[in-house]
């Protein structure tokens, strides 16, 4: 039972990254991470792990196809900013933010589903 709750929050997760990603502000994925660890239930560590680990190859992704499909030098001259990064260096901060922001609002999710839960 808790395998599979895992496995559907983790489908859940990518989903709704991916979709919250492609349509509205990045800012949207925390909501969204926080309601499915409210409504999945897992415990905390475990939520905002796999929060973490979902949302991450998606936003790389995500990053990836923007970079590559619109053949701008804007990452090249955002990466020379910092340091001379370079592009996929970026994609992985970008995926990084991405996923601890998922991660936080599971987090906080899963902590307040419990919190209300044992109020009951």
């Amino acid at each position: 039972m808790k395998f599979n709750s895992k496995v559907l929050f983790f489908i859940a997760m990518v989903l709704g990254a991916g979709v919250s990603a492609l349509f509205a502000p990045w800012w949207v994925l925390m909501p969204v991470s926080a309601i499915l660890g409210w409504f999945f239930k897992l415990k905390w560590w475990s939520a905002g792990i796999l929060a973490l680990v979902s949302v991450f190859p998606v936003w790389y992704l995500i990053a990836w196809a923007y970079q590559y499909s619109s053949g701008s030098e804007l990452a090249v001259m955002i990466g020379d900013m910092f340091m001379g990064l370079g592009i996929n260096q970026l994609f992985m901060l970008t995926a990084l933010i991405g996923g601890i922001s998922a991660a936080l609002g599971a987090i906080a999710g899963s902590t307040f589903g419990h919190l209300f839960k044992t109020a009951r």
